[in-house]
């Protein structure tokens, strides 16, 4: 039988887990963070400057609401 051995078809392939594995590529992975770390700033400079805004408004009010008090009631 050894000696036959060309005759015989040979099945080296053996699927061990028939599931696949979803590849990954780094290309996309760098993909996204290119595209996603200057959205993140700009949303971040965004809301920073909106928040300053809003505190300079408070303020502003505050002192308005200072400068109306009656002078009677004023003591230094």
């Amino acid at each position: 039988m050894r000696g036959n051995s060309a005759e015989q078809p040979v099945n080296q392939s053996i699927e061990v887990n028939s599931r696949e594995i979803p590849k990954v590529s780094t290309h996309s992975i760098a993909g996204y963070l290119i595209v996603g770390i200057p959205m993140v700033l700009l949303i971040s400079v965004i809301g920073y400057k909106q928040y300053r805004i809003l505190a300079r408004r408070r303020r502003i009010e505050k002192l308005e609401r200072l400068w109306h008090i009656d002078i009677d009631e004023k003591t230094y």
